[in-house]
């Protein structure tokens, strides 16, 4: 009867302990199952910044493909350039030939007409000498101002290729600040994530080592870009040089330096009349005074003037074959002029195409640097995101280790207690013992003083209904308290 008393009175002490472990196991496993969510989740965001450095990966790949496209279509601009001035040393050196020519011609003319003819012929063609040195000069100007487009263009690429420079070195000063921020964050102690972690950043460093590679790229096009300006720099001298011969040019053929020595052949052939006057008034008095020999010597002049006149006749003929050939030279020098001028406006019309594809490709590039701006962003936005998660994972990671070691002093103080109970339990049963013990050796006659405990020495009544726990309650109570450390 006291056995099952003392049963009924541990039922609820032993529910109460079991549902406060329960209560603890429920929310350890609680907790738990939150930090494998949370470490899931921490996983996928792992694999999407995986996936978002591999797409800045090919976004670089498709920009260093773009740089090597700007420089090669600088370079076919350079070559068009050296194209234009190797057409304008052609021009120069044409304008050299017709210069020669002139002076040929001037030299033909005199020796075939007389000094006035001479004179108006030279004018003439001096005249066409500088008109067509006008429209050298004209086209002169128009390369000029080409050339001077062209140098614009160039330095609005420099200036992209600048800007360009400047994003890198953006993008390089935010990379060693995440970094930073990287190193700033202890991840939870587990084989995977410290794998995973270590991977993401090898790839960050060789996303870094890209971006070098890509910076001196960049340094490389600027030291090209330096080279072609100095050459653009030398060939505007060079075209400063063409513009001060023909100036120089202009001024010789407007003002001629070979006056005196026509003058001089001038004065030769009027010498050279006189002088045949002084010899046809010397016949003329010898005709005078030799009136016999009249006929003999009118014989041979008038032989003499038909020689002349078959000789004028000749220069005649030659002069007109000379005028005919000069004639036939200009018309080709004329056609010559209009096939460069059909290539000048040739070359212009390509120039102006590449300027329309320059456009387009720099349109192209803008965008493509506003992408990628976004993306950027869009990353800077994940990796806080990811620290931020960092953080509540450290927490949560402090909060369980707090929580184990409370449940841990908990359980300690409860085994503690427990301990101390199956001690008093133990003593009360030894107490037990000995009163059964001392029972069976009183007699019979003794045996009503049981039901009346004031004859005998009993514990106080303070000591609680444990006392009368028997030896199989106790062993009961042992195993229990063992199979809650085990679980502990």
């Amino acid at each position: 009867m006291k056995n099952c008393i003392l049963s009924d009175k541990l039922k609820p002490f032993l529910s109460v302990r079991q549902k406060k472990q329960q209560a603890q196991v429920l929310a350890f496993e609680d907790s738990l199952m939150e930090f494998g969510s949370a470490k899931e989740c921490h996983l996928r965001q792992l694999q999407q910044l995986k996936k978002k450095l591999l797409a800045l990966q090919r976004e670089l790949e498709f920009r260093t493909d773009e740089l090597q496209t700007s420089y090669s279509s600088l370079l076919q601009y350079q070559s068009i350039l050296e194209k234009q001035t190797s057409d304008l040393v052609i021009l120069h050196h044409h304008c050299k030939l017709k210069e020669d020519e002139v002076i040929l011609y001037e030299e033909e003319m005199g020796n075939h007409e007389n000094a006035g003819e001479k004179l108006h012929l030279a004018q003439e063609q001096l005249a066409l000498a500088g008109d067509k040195i006008i429209s050298l000069e004209r086209s002169l100007n128009l390369y000029r101002d080409k050339y001077q487009t062209s140098l614009s263009n160039i330095e609005l690429l420099e200036c992209q290729v600048k800007t360009l420079e400047g994003e890198l070195s953006g993008l390089i000063s935010q990379e060693p600040e995440n970094k930073g921020d990287h190193s700033k964050v202890r991840l939870y102690p587990s084989p995977c994530m410290i794998q995973e972690h270590q991977e993401t950043m090898k790839r960050l460093s060789e996303v870094w080592q890209k971006v070098c590679e890509q910076d001196d790229l960049i340094q490389e096009l600027r030291n090209k870009l330096a080279c072609s300006n100095a050459l653009v720099l030398e060939r505007e001298e060079a075209l400063i040089k063409l513009q001060a011969d023909f100036a120089s040019y202009t001024a010789t053929h407007r003002h001629p330096p070979c006056t005196a020595e026509d003058c001089e052949d001038i004065k030769k052939i009027l010498k050279h009349l006189q002088e045949q006057k002084d010899s046809q008034c010397l016949h003329v008095e010898e005709y005078q005074s030799l009136v016999k020999d009249l006929s003999t010597e009118l014989e041979a002049v008038s032989e003499q003037k038909k020689n002349i006149m078959k000789d004028m006749m000749k220069l005649e003929l030659d002069l007109h074959g000379l005028r005919e050939e000069t004639s036939t030279h200009m018309e080709r020098k004329d056609k010559e002029s209009a096939l460069l001028q059909h290539r000048l406006q040739e070359l212009q019309l390509q120039f102006t195409e590449t300027q329309k594809l320059a456009i387009v490709k720099e349109k192209l590039l803008q965008e493509k640097d506003e992408m990628l701006n976004e993306l950027e962003k869009k990353l800077a936005q994940v990796q806080n995101s990811l620290l931020k998660k960092e953080v509540e994972m450290e927490e949560q990671h402090c909060l369980m280790r707090e929580l184990e070691i409370t449940f841990k002093e908990k359980a300690r103080m409860e085994y503690a207690a427990l301990q101390g109970e199956i001690q008093k339990l133990s003593d009360a049963l030894e107490d037990t013992k000995q009163q059964h013990r001392l029972a069976g050796e009183v007699p019979t006659g003794t045996a009503p003083a049981r039901l009346h405990p004031e004859g005998l020495q009993q514990p106080p009544v303070s000591q609680g209904p444990l006392e009368f726990l028997t030896q199989p309650q106790a062993y009961l109570l042992l195993e229990a308290t063992t199979a809650w450390k085990s679980s502990c």
